[in-house]
C-alpha cells in the first residue's frame, strides 16, 4: 500500500507540474493566483478567499480576470483540475490499493460524498463508474 500511495503522489505532482501556464499577456494578479493554485491545488485550503490573501488581491473582478484568461472562475478551474487529476489516479492506479475516501482527501475533498458528487456532475458518471468503464477498455 505504500508504493501505491507514493504513486498516487507521483501521478497528482506530475498533474499539477502540467497545468497550462497563463498567456503572456495575463495581469500579474493572474499569474500570482495561477502559481498559488498550481502550488496548493490538492491542499483543502484552497479557495477563492485563500487565493486573495495570499496574493494580496482585492476586488471583485479578479474572478472574471482570471476566467478571461484561465477559461473559467478560480473556484471552477480549482475543482475541474482536482477532478481531472483523480480521474487520471483512477485510471492508473488499482483501486483494490486505495479508497475512494482516501483519494478523495488526497486531491482536496473534506468527504466523500462531495467528491463523488462533483465527479458524477464534472465526469459524467460516479468515481466507481468511471474506474468500471476505464476497466473495460
Amino acid at each position: 500500500m505504500p508504493n501505491s500511495r507514493k504513486r498516487i503522489q507521483q501521478l497528482l505532482d506530475d498533474y499539477r507540474k502540467n497545468l497550462l501556464e497563463p498567456s503572456p499577456d495575463a495581469p500579474s494578479n493572474v499569474c500570482r493566483a495561477y502559481n498559488c493554485i498550481k502550488e496548493h491545488l490538492f491542499s483543502k485550503k484552497l479557495t477563492v478567499r485563500w487565493i486573495k490573501s495570499q496574493c494580496n488581491l482585492n476586488g471583485n473582478n479578479f474572478s472574471a480576470k482570471f476566467k478571461y484568461f484561465m477559461g473559467k472562475p478560480p473556484r471552477s478551474y480549482i475543482l475541474e483540475h482536482r477532478l481531472k487529476a483523480a480521474a487520471q489516479v483512477l485510471k492508473q492506479i488499482d483501486s483494490g490499493s486505495y479508497s475512494l475516501l482516501e483519494l478523495a482527501y488526497t486531491v482536496g475533498f473534506n468527504s466523500h460524498s462531495a467528491f463523488s458528487r462533483s465527479f458524477k456532475r464534472v465526469m459524467g458518471k460516479t468515481p466507481t463508474e468511471f474506474k468500471a468503464s476505464e476497466n473495460v477498455k
